[in-house]
């Protein structure tokens, strides 16, 4: 084991360029990670997702690092990819201004999200990846705006991406106008009204 280890390090720093101090945390990463059946290979993929693809994961202290590390490979053990955990960390950091605190919080409450909704976690993590744009815009209502449009697309069978596609149809005066007035059509009645669905950002409410 402790030779597999050594090979992994040295991979990990001729790889990234990284440093011996940064290229130590496998060796820590993997006792925290022992528990899960996660050997020192798995840990060094971890290291080195998290290096490439999160880009303040460098800027990070050690012991943030290895909690990070040790999140993402326990999601991983169920069924979130470490390249998927890095992009909602990323999106999460740097686009939605959310605390590191905050953004692992994220990711543990995806699994719960998966659990209640009956939805496969692969599945709700590539549907925020779809839906990051949205998600973005609607800044610090736009996790849980996801949250309620996950559940609309399993209560209707209809995949979040298709629902975004819907909705995005009255980000414009003259695609809500026609949208509502087909609808209206549909339902026989003056059910809807095209300012108040472009004044609706929130996709599950426009739904």
């Amino acid at each position: 084991e402790a030779k597999a280890l050594d090979n992994v390090t040295m991979q990990f720093r001729a790889t990234t360029g990284a440093t011996a101090d940064l290229a130590s945390n496998i060796g820590a990463l993997s006792d925290r990670l022992r528990i899960y059946g996660i050997n020192a290979e798995k840990a060094g993929q971890i290291q080195e997702t998290l290096a490439a693809q999160f880009t303040l994961f460098t800027t990070l202290n050690k012991e943030q690092q290895l909690e990070l590390g040790r999140t993402v490979g326990f999601l991983g053990d169920l069924g979130i990819s470490f390249e998927q955990s890095a992009g909602i960390l990323e999106t999460a950091t740097r686009t939605l201004n959310m605390s590191l605190g905050d953004t692992e919080q994220l990711l543990i409450d995806m699994r719960g999200m998966s659990r209640d909704l009956q939805i496969p976690i692969e599945q709700l993590t590539r549907d925020f990846a779809a839906a990051e744009g949205t998600v973005v815009a609607l800044g610090d209502g736009g996790v849980d705006a996801f949250k309620k449009l996950s559940a609309t697309a399993k209560g209707t069978g209809v995949e979040v991406s298709t629902l975004l596609g819907i909705t995005k149809q009255f980000d414009t005066f003259e695609g809500a106008a026609e949208s509502v007035q087909a609808l209206n059509t549909l339902l026989q009645g003056p059910y809807l009204d095209s300012i108040t669905m472009i004044n609706t950002t929130d996709p599950s409410e426009r739904i």
